[in-house]
């Protein structure tokens, strides 16, 4: 049977800083993915223009968020998170 990957937990995490020097903010998404032998389509989702979009629970907004182009965050300190590790 072949296997699948699949999008199993995304974690989004920001800062922002407003102070007498300006304001500085970042964000970083962390994406845990995980294999699968489910049968479930394939979905391919081709993020080439800027869209919203929003991650719902039932009637609650949970994330809302707006995609316009891509960061290069290779410059950026990792995140350390003390209940995942």
């Amino acid at each position: 049977m072949k296997k699948n990957i699949f999008l199993s937990n995304l974690i989004h995490k920001t800062y922002i800083t407003v102070d007498e020097k300006g304001v500085r903010a970042a964000a970083t998404p962390i994406v845990r993915i995980m294999l699968t032998t489910s049968t479930r389509p394939d979905v391919n989702f081709l993020c080439n223009k800027p869209f919203i979009y929003a991650i719902r629970y039932k009637q609650t907004t949970l994330f809302m968020g707006r995609y316009v182009k891509v960061i290069d965050t290779s410059n950026m300190p990792p995140i350390m998170d003390d209940e995942r590790g």
